[in-house]
């Protein structure tokens, strides 16, 4: 009988833990798990009244007296343990030790999700065992928004909302703010950041990309045309139209910013008329001007900047200190930027501008109401400045020349901007920076994606660099988390009770 009782208290303490294991590793199956935890608890109480004669005796008794007041300040720690665990869940803070941040969302991750003002709920609806994957990613996510709501569904056990939001692939979030909604089938940050750009925003920036003047080629085919930076601004949500300026009266109101990106023959007057009325209505201008050295066809465009302080010399950039190896410095290493403008504000660079003409300002650009700033700039003189020497350039001996040349550091990227009128103009002096022969270079493009979303009044900027590295992320799966919670749920309290009774029984014997 003895013998008999031993087993069935053994069989108790199996079921407990059998009852904890099945909360964790099976948290669907609600109906088993509820049914194992009343047979378990079941059992205890039987077992208690069974002895309750033989339990009498210790109730009574001085060392269960010392028992209670010691589990009681044991549940007392344990349930101010557990509030400061939940705050801290709450309002989670992380700290990231790997070389590259590669548990760690990219600045510009955690500078959208500071921007996003309500309640952001992701869905994912994936196979069982890829769920902790995709649980892993948006934790990253919740750790910077912790009002980041997280719905987890095994597509196998609800074919009833998979049908409903017309999932049609395992893998598949959905983003959903402010009744606004957008679905994800890539689990990877940029995708991810992008849809939640996406929902927050009332409207998506539309770039009207000028064309018929020797600009840029959007076709990305073409080395020297910039079809992947437009493919690269699409994936941000950003709509690029293209257009000659010849083929409409005037910019549509749609029109967020307008692009004239390296030009090589003159515009018409009228079309120049079109570009300034567009500014005067408060538009927004992105326009980069190579350096001709033969003769200047863009003066009537020059003029329209030059009334607004904002000039882009005929000249070249010549940088011996920062420089692309074997460009005889002529294509300068940008590493220097504005640290305040919102366009630059924490951007590391560097950015090469192949061949660029200086970016300056006259008195008209400080005019009340206006304001111009240098965005980037080439290292200081001597190491850097603007010849305005054609034929230095072609015998390949660059010098300064005191009284003619310009002495660095010389601009080559400016923001200007008119409270008054809304105006708002980012100038470079260079356009083939992001070429698709440089698409390489993720951080001119980078740069000029920051430009478009300053113009476009968009607090969100959708491009990330993510390092490349040795390490790699960790996402923890329901094995692991199931190491993790009994070491550190069960097993590690289990012994330090075990050593606080120990201790609490040998003062009893003292």
């Amino acid at each position: 009988m003895k013998a008999l009782k031993v087993i069935f208290y053994f069989i108790n303490v199996i079921l407990y833990l059998l009852t904890v294991a099945l909360w964790i590793m099976l948290s669907d199956e609600i109906t088993l798990n509820l049914c194992v935890t009343v047979v378990t608890f079941s059992m205890t109480a039987l077992l208690l009244f069974k002895d309750k004669a033989l339990y009498a005796k210790y109730y009574e008794s001085k060392w269960f007296k010392g028992f209670t007041a010691a589990l009681l300040s044991s549940l007392l720690l344990f349930c101010i343990l557990g509030v400061t665990n939940y705050l801290f869940y709450k309002h989670p803070k992380v700290f990231d030790f790997t070389q590259d941040r590669l548990n760690s969302l990219t600045p510009q991750s955690e500078t959208v999700l500071q921007t996003l003002r309500g309640e952001v709920t992701v869905k994912v609806f994936a196979r069982k065992e890829e769920l902790p994957v995709y649980q892993g990613l948006l934790q990253l996510y919740r750790n910077v928004k912790s009002d980041l709501k997280i719905e987890l569904y095994d597509v196998e056990l609800h074919p009833d909302l998979v049908s409903a939001y017309g999932i049609t692939k395992p893998g598949t979030m959905i983003i959903e703010m402010a009744g606004k909604s957008t679905m994800v089938t890539e689990s990877e940050e940029l995708s991810l950041t992008n849809a939640l750009i996406k929902v927050a925003r009332s409207k998506d920036p539309v770039v009207l990309n000028v064309q018929g003047h020797g600009e840029l080629s959007p076709d990305p085919k073409k080395l020297e045309g910039m079809g992947d930076f437009i493919t690269l601004a699409q994936k941000s949500n950003i709509i690029f139209k293209n257009v000659s300026l010849n083929d409409i009266g005037t910019i549509p109101a749609e029109v967020d910013v307008l692009m004239i990106w390296g030009p090589r023959q003159a515009f018409l007057d009228n079309e120049v008329i079109i570009v300034d009325q567009f500014l005067q209505r408060g538009g927004k201008l992105l326009i980069a001007l190579d350096p001709d050295l033969n003769k200047d066809v863009l003066k009537n465009l020059r003029d329209v900047l030059l009334k607004r302080g904002i000039e882009i010399k005929n000249h070249l950039i010549v940088d011996k200190v920062s420089q692309v190896n074997g460009s005889n410095g002529l294509a300068p290493l940008v590493k220097a930027f504005s640290p305040d403008h919102p366009v630059v504000q924490a951007f590391e660079g560097p950015v090469f501008f192949p061949v660029a003409s200086p970016v300056s300002r006259t008195e008209a650009a400080i005019a009340e109401g206006r304001s111009f700033e240098i965005l980037a700039f080439t290292t200081p003189f001597p190491g850097s400045w603007g010849e305005t020497n054609p034929k230095e350039f072609l015998s390949g001996e660059l010098n300064y020349n005191e009284g003619k040349d310009d002495k660095g550091p010389v601009g080559v990227m400016g923001a200007y901007e008119d409270k008054k009128t809304q105006e708002k103009i980012i100038v470079l002096g260079n356009s083939t920076l992001i070429a698709n022969r440089y698409t390489k270079f993720t951080q001119n493009q980078a740069l000029i994606l920051r430009a478009l979303s300053w113009l476009s009044s968009d607090d969100l900027i959708g491009q990330f660099n993510l390092p490349s590295g040795k390490d790699e992320p960790i996402f923890v799966g329901s094995v692991q988390m199931a190491v993790i919670f009994y070491f550190s749920v069960i097993f590690i309290p289990l012994m330090l009770f075990a050593l606080a009774f120990y201790f609490f029984w040998r003062r009893r014997k003292l």
